[in-house]
């Protein structure tokens, strides 16, 4: 006799690529809710918050990381997410990459190149280092081609 066939969705846990992979598509959705369920409930973060946009380090809960997510995201429209590097080694990450936003007052495109380095535990982030800067002017975009 055949068996009737259950379909059911398991979730296996994830690794430190798959991990990220969400991280990263998270963040270029603008999903500040579904990047904090990424992190643990306590993070260790080196890198800009409201206080401190330059950046500081210290611990913090996720809920937090989450307000300053979304203050981010009220002045700036992720617009793409371009990931120049990838590197895992077991547990960590490294990241670097382009992000490219609108800023939501003045409509103004930005690009911010960026690098983080997460550790994962347990399929969440438990230390997130975050680096960005206004990047550099295409000299290519610049060039006036007359014909």
């Amino acid at each position: 006799m055949i068996s009737e066939w259950e379909p059911r969705c398991i979730r296996l846990e994830p690794g430190t690529y798959e991990t990220v992979e969400q991280l990263l598509m998270c963040f270029g959705a603008g999903d500040a809710s579904g990047l904090t369920r990424l992190f643990t409930d306590r993070v260790d973060w080196h890198g800009p918050t409201p206080r401190q946009p330059g950046g500081e380090r210290g611990s913090y809960r996720n809920r937090e990381i989450e307000s300053f997510l979304l203050a981010c995201y009220e002045s700036l429209s992720p617009a793409g997410l371009t990931v120049r590097r990838l590197m895992v080694d077991g547990d960590q990450a490294v990241v670097i990459g382009r992000a490219r936003c609108h800023d939501r007052a003045t409509g103004e495109p930005r690009v911010l190149d960026f690098a983080a380095s997460v550790t994962v535990s347990d399929g969440l982030v438990d230390t997130c280092w975050l680096l960005t800067r206004p990047a550099a002017p295409d000299p290519a975009a610049d060039r006036l081609v007359l014909r």
